[in-house]
């Protein structure tokens, strides 16, 4: 069964060019987001699974080869969950 994820309720957002900064509420910390990790941010917006965030990055950066998309976006939810910014569905 595949993992779906989405973003923790509660956690505001500040884009700044083409950069994202997510804050907690419990506790101020403020996190950046590059790009990629920003695009991962707001496709979980709505509930995904890594394969279907890493389907639609692979759309967004055709010229990046998909297993390096892959290993980012494992890298990039497992940080995001570990900092409590998202949770498993």
């Amino acid at each position: 069964m595949t993992d779906l994820w989405c973003r923790r309720s509660g956690v505001k957002e500040t884009p700044v060019d083409t950069d994202l900064f997510v804050v907690l509420p419990e506790s101020g910390e403020i996190y950046h987001l590059n790009a990629i990790a920003a695009a991962l941010w707001r496709l979980l917006a709505e509930q995904s699974s890594a394969e279907a965030a890493g389907d639609a990055l692979a759309l967004a950066y055709p010229d990046v080869p998909r297993e390096a998309i892959d290993a980012d976006v494992q890298r990039f939810i497992a940080e995001l969950h570990q900092r409590a910014l998202i949770e498993k569905i």
